[in-house]
C-alpha cells in the first residue's frame, strides 16, 4: 500500500541498567536489570544528541540517576538528581520539542523527553510509556523505543509508590535508580517506524 511507509531505524542503541529494592509485599526487586532504546535521529535528531552527550558524559549514573516518577499506566520517568521529585536541572540550556505527525504514542516502551510546557523546556528528564498514550501526541518528543528488556519495564510498572506533594500517586516507595547507561551501535533488535500518515480509514 503506498500510504503506508514502513522503514527501518537507523539510530544507535541506548541501554540503562535500573536497580530497585523492594519495600516489602508485591514491590519488585530489580537489580542491575536493563532496558534498550533505539533512538530516532531521523525524527529528533536534537534530542538524540542531547540525550548521547549526557550518557556519554556519564550524568545517568551519577547526577541525574534517579527515577522519581512511576505513574500506573501512564509512565516512568528518569533522568532527574531526585529520588523523589521532577524539579531538577542538568545546567545546560533546555531545548524545544521536536514533533514529527508521523510518530505519535501509540505503543508500549516509547521513549520521549519530559518537559514543563510550552518553549525551550526540554533538559535531561525522559520517559517511557506504559501503553498507547494518545492524549500527549505532538506534546512531547518521542527520540526513541524500547527493543529490548521489557521483563524490566513491566517489573517497573508494578513499583509501589506513594503520593508526591501535588497529589498523584506516583513517587516510587524505594528509590528507583540508574546503575550504567551506555550506547551502542548494534543490537540484535530494532524497530520499525511505520508512518501511516497518508493512510484512509481501514487502510
Amino acid at each position: 500500500n503506498p500510504n503506508i511507509q514502513v522503514s527501518v531505524a537507523n539510530g544507535q542503541f541506548w541501554t540503562l541498567n535500573v536497580q530497585h529494592l523492594s519495600a516489602g509485599g508485591d514491590d519488585p526487586n530489580i537489580i542491575n536489570e536493563p532496558l534498550t532504546f533505539q533512538f530516532f535521529p531521523d525524527v529528533a535528531p536534537q534530542t538524540v544528541q542531547r540525550i548521547t552527550n549526557f550518557s556519554n558524559d556519564g550524568y545517568y549514573v551519577d547526577t541525574g540517576r534517579y527515577f522519581p516518577r512511576i505513574l500506573e499506566g501512564f509512565v516512568a520517568q528518569g533522568g532527574s538528581n531526585s529520588a523523589t521529585s521532577t524539579a531538577s536541572s542538568s545546567g545546560v540550556t533546555p531545548i524545544g520539542i521536536e514533533v514529527d505527525p508521523s510518530v505519535n504514542f501509540s505503543s508500549y516502551g516509547q521513549l520521549a523527553m519530559a518537559n514543563s510546557g510550552p518553549g525551550n523546556t526540554s533538559d535531561a528528564q525522559f520517559f517511557v510509556t506504559f501503553g498507547p498514550q494518545p492524549a500527549i501526541n505532538q506534546k512531547y518528543t518521542i527520540f526513541g523505543q524500547q527493543v529490548d528488556g521489557f521483563d524490566t519495564l513491566e517489573k517497573m510498572s508494578q513499583i509501589t509508590t506513594i503520593p508526591a506533594a501535588g497529589g498523584e500517586k506516583s513517587v516510587p516507595v524505594n528509590p528507583v535508580t540508574i546503575t550504567s547507561s551506555t550506547i551502542s551501535s548494534q543490537n540484535p533488535n530494532g524497530a520499525l517506524l511505520i508512518d501511516t500518515t497518508a493512510a484512509g480509514a481501514g487502510e
